[in-house]
């Protein structure tokens, strides 16, 4: 899952884990249960450890050419299929390429690179404790990302009180030019 440190002991890399010239395969979310559910989170469906910032900055610190998001087989979350569009008013975290794949593209790749374990297993190696394993195959990596200028207006609205409140306004604003986290 590419967590640095988790609950009850739980560490993603294991002491000066070197990833330096490897595209980092990481798992969406957390840890899970057999029924695909956080076994940290206590409130919602994962906790903070399962977002990418701090993922992607782990790998990228350690060496990572790439990262391959791939989202963990079994999760019991309606996002596991979808993938997210790059640069949809997301900031980048990192400076190395990151690539998202499903479950079952991610299973085909690791097959036709001739890996034996599936990614069942590798993400219940996962859950268990966290773990850097050379999966002794070779991929290539060939991404492009083309930046697109765009123009957007800002949207403002006033509303001006009224008996008492006549000198006072209530300003709402709808920056369209960031929209935040996709």
């Amino acid at each position: 899952y590419g967590i640095e440190k988790g609950q009850e002991g739980y560490r993603g890399y294991e002491e000066g884990a070197d990833l330096t010239g490897k595209i980092a395969m990481i798992m969406r979310f957390e840890p899970m249960d057999e029924e695909g559910k956080s076994l940290w989170a206590t409130r919602g469906p994962w906790t903070a450890k399962s977002g990418f910032s701090r993922k992607l900055k782990s790998a990228a610190e350690r060496g990572a050419l790439a990262v391959l998001l791939v989202s963990p087989p079994g999760a019991a979350d309606d996002r596991v299929g979808d993938l997210m569009v790059a640069g949809r008013g997301s900031r980048s975290y990192v400076h190395i390429p990151v690539l998202m794949a499903t479950s079952d593209a991610a299973a085909r790749l690791l097959g036709a690179a001739g890996v034996t374990l599936s990614l069942m297993d590798l993400r219940r190696e996962a859950d268990a404790g966290g773990v850097v394993r050379d999966l002794g195959c070779e991929i290539e990596v060939n991404a492009q990302i083309a930046d697109e200028q765009l123009s957007a207006e800002n949207v403002i609205g006033l509303l001006p009180g009224k008996g008492s409140l006549a000198s006072k306004y209530v300003v709402l604003g709808a920056p369209l030019d960031h929209l935040g986290m996709g």
